[in-house]
């Protein structure tokens, strides 16, 4: 919790809503008629994706703290309202109706699992409050026409895309790949996707091979790949982990020429360091990485590492972003209310951590923003950017060294 402010944790109808009172506005930040200007943070605090959750609220805090510290919120008072989803949709749609109806939030922001967030669009936008998806990536989020509802990541066909693009120009050559992945909804999805991806490219799909989740032990998924030796592995595993399964490709000495993992699991760039040998060479498809070249990254990485002890990740640079967003929009408002939010959101074009931000809308999609995609891999025990190469920080090793030469 910020020292300067004061909070109170109250439980209601069986979930739990923490309320932190930020003595925070910017000049020309507008005094809303009821009072604080009240912001609802919607995310998983509680179930197996609470350790994420809670590392997000973390970045909200911090972000609203930093933009203070930095003059850009003063005088005012800003009431940021944390509303726990437990990444399940029926709890969701109880949080989000608590937010909206009772405590008369303004705007809606956070979202990091699909369903959960699906439940929250769709009642904002019923309601007729302004969402800002900071994370979660479900295609459908921002194809169902809604006006009030505005996604700063990228939806997971553009994600794809954009892979599609680093293999077309960067790995030339491949020829077999593979899908491993947890048993989770995103593995099934994500490979379907690929699985089209690579047919499109004449790439065999070799294997698609999912284990449980949290299982303590990925060899007998790893041995099958190995067997099958492709030449590109691709990994979908959560944070928890993404460390155990790296270790047991090292000592597996499962080969590839390119092994690559999403940010999701694999992105948080403090996750491999008690045994950094094992990721060498590993690349993560990722939205963000500490070392992008966007205004206030550098600040961020050394404050936010100051404070707590490690750098930030994308969701951290996403819920950074999404407060100067929503920011931006208050005072762009002059009266902030809901319907004024909204209008101010779909105008949003500003610079951020994040990079820049444009909410646009076609092709199906609406108040969509289109972030750059990154290629990371890790050289010398430090993660760089390899694609695009516009932005890159190091030039892609590929193909991968196999063990007996590293």
């Amino acid at each position: 919790m910020m020292g300067s402010c004061s909070g109170k944790l109250k439980t209601l109808i069986g979930f739990t809503v923490w309320t932190v009172v930020a003595a925070v506005a910017m000049s020309g930040f507008p005094r809303y008629a009821e009072g604080a200007l009240r912001i609802g943070i919607v995310l998983p605090l509680s179930g197996q994706m609470a350790t994420i959750g809670e590392q997000v609220s973390e970045a909200f805090r911090f972000a609203v703290e930093e933009l203070r510290r930095n003059g850009n919120l003063k005088g005012d008072s800003l009431e940021l309202i944390f509303a726990d989803t437990g990444g399940d949709p029926a709890q969701a749609r109880a949080a989000v109706a608590q937010l909206l109806s009772q405590d008369r939030v303004s705007a809606l922001i956070g979202g990091i699992a699909g369903p959960a967030t699906w439940e929250i669009a769709r009642a904002a936008q019923r309601g007729q409050v302004p969402f800002l998806i900071t994370t979660a990536s479900a295609d459908s989020l921002t194809r169902q026409g809604w006006d009030y509802v505005f996604r700063l990541s990228l939806p997971v066909q553009a994600q794809i895309g954009a892979f599609a693009g680093f293999i077309d120009n960067g790995t030339r050559g491949i020829r077999t790949a593979a899908v491993l992945h947890d048993d989770s909804r995103l593995g099934p999805y994500r490979s379907e996707t690929l699985l089209r991806l690579w047919h499109a490219r004449d790439i065999e799909t070799i294997l698609i091979s999912g284990f449980p989740a949290f299982s303590g032990d990925f060899r007998p998924l790893l041995a099958k790949a190995k067997v099958k030796s492709p030449e590109l592995v691709y990994l979908l595993f959560s944070r928890e982990d993404a460390p155990l399964v790296l270790r047991q490709v090292k000592e597996l000495r499962l080969n590839a020429k390119l092994i690559i993992g999403e940010a999701a699991g694999f992105g948080d760039p403090e996750l491999f360091q008690k045994d950094a040998d094992a990721a060498e060479y590993l690349c993560v498809l990722t939205q963000w990485a500490p070392n992008a070249p966007y205004p206030g990254v550098t600040d961020l990485a050394e404050a936010y590492r100051e404070r707590y002890d490690r750098m930030p990740d994308y969701r951290t640079a996403q819920a950074y972003a999404g407060m100067q967003v929503i920011i931006d929009a208050v005072v762009r408002t002059g009266t902030p209310t809901p319907q004024n939010l909204r209008r101010a959101l779909a105008k949003t074009s500003m610079a951020t951590v994040y990079g820049r931000v444009n909410f646009e809308s076609g092709n199906g999609l609406t108040n969509q923003n289109q972030p750059a995609m990154l290629v990371l891999q890790w050289i010398d025990q430090q993660q760089e950017i390899v694609w695009p190469r516009k932005l890159a920080t190091k030039r892609l090793v590929f193909p991968n060294p196999g063990w007996r030469k590293r």
